[in-house]
């Protein structure tokens, strides 16, 4: 993973808006009336009791054991180079106009690393309370609807408060009937946003891996977000030409990935000093000079990942 000159960053002249009107998938409205200021008369304890149902209710997709994998084959001593990059650090800090990255690398460049890396920088510096994410996964597409993923954020979102907020009453009130209907969902998600006064960090893993057909109305949720305080960072491919085409807008920095190679020299020096069958073979001249032809031949893709990949190409070396 590598930052590319600024020159070969896209950074559009289309306005929020203009991209929030072009062809709205559905017409859930930023705040609605009928329940935006809804207040209850509830005791606290009451509410208390109330969110706890809600928080349960909601827990339809794990959104906790795909970053635990994540984080446990990411390298924690990579991606430096990226968290420390100024580009980053004016996102992070919500300096400036860009409140959307899209990072867009081919498969294996270290995408997934790189959001297990950024979530856990944010929730270092902001807390857990900032910060919400979603890993998507090819493998459950068609059980990851736009509604479960917006009640997984969703379901992050309202776990910062004691108890329930007024804003979400009507959330509460028809979740007897199940799941509710993605425009609740998505309305209670921008009030909630709309009424903090510090940005909200939402972070989501291959975008690309969405469902064809759920890709518009997720997109156009995230849209919406962007009408709130919200910094958003999200990965695809690069062949995911309509996901890029919809974040065409100013607020954006499209950011290419590949694999960096300082990072790929740590990973693969830990592999070797580790691995004990080598002990007797690898000298510091083997060891420079596996490293130096696996560099060359990554073309781009990361060995930051714990992932038994590693272990296979080193042990390729050894057979050539």
């Amino acid at each position: 993973m590598e930052f590319h000159d600024n020159a070969h960053l896209a950074v559009h002249d289309s306005t929020i808006s203009n991209v929030i009107n072009h062809g709205p998938i559905y017409n859930a409205p930023i705040i609605t009336n009928n329940f935006a200021n809804q207040e209850t008369t509830a005791p606290v304890a009451d509410k208390r009791e109330m969110l706890i149902q809600v928080q349960q209710k909601l827990a339809v997709l794990s959104y906790l054991d795909s970053h635990e994998e994540a984080s446990r084959r990411t390298d924690k001593e990579t991606g430096s180079w990226f968290l420390d990059a100024k580009v980053f650090q004016d996102w992070c800090n919500a300096i400036g106009e860009v409140k959307v990255i899209l990072a867009v690398g081919d498969p294996g460049v270290g995408k997934t690393c790189l959001v297990s890396l950024i979530i856990e920088h944010l929730q270092r510096i902001y807390g857990h309370t900032a910060v919400a994410y979603f890993y998507l996964h090819s493998q459950e597409a068609e059980a990851q609807t736009p509604t479960k993923i917006v009640s997984s954020l969703l379901k992050q979102l309202i776990s910062t408060y004691s108890s329930l907020p007024d804003l979400a009453i009507r959330l509460y009130d028809q979740l007897d009937q199940g799941i509710p209907q993605l425009e609740v969902l998505v309305t209670t998600v921008l009030n909630l946003l709309q009424d903090k006064q510090t940005p909200t960090f939402i972070v989501l893993d291959a975008l690309d891996e969405c469902k064809e057909s759920y890709q518009q109305d997720f997109i156009h949720f995230l849209r919406q977000l962007l009408q709130t305080k919200v910094q958003l960072f999200v990965t695809c491919r690069p062949t995911s030409a309509d996901i890029g085409d919809l974040f065409n807008i100013s607020c954006c920095i499209k950011q290419p990935i590949r694999a960096n190679p300082s990072d790929i020299q740590k990973v693969l020096t830990k592999k070797l000093e580790s691995k004990k069958s080598l002990g007797k073979i690898v000298n510091g001249e083997f060891k420079a000079e596996a490293i130096e032809t696996i560099q060359s031949r990554a073309q781009g893709i990361s060995y930051c990942s714990n992932a038994s990949r590693t272990h296979i190409i080193i042990d390729h070396k050894r057979t050539d």
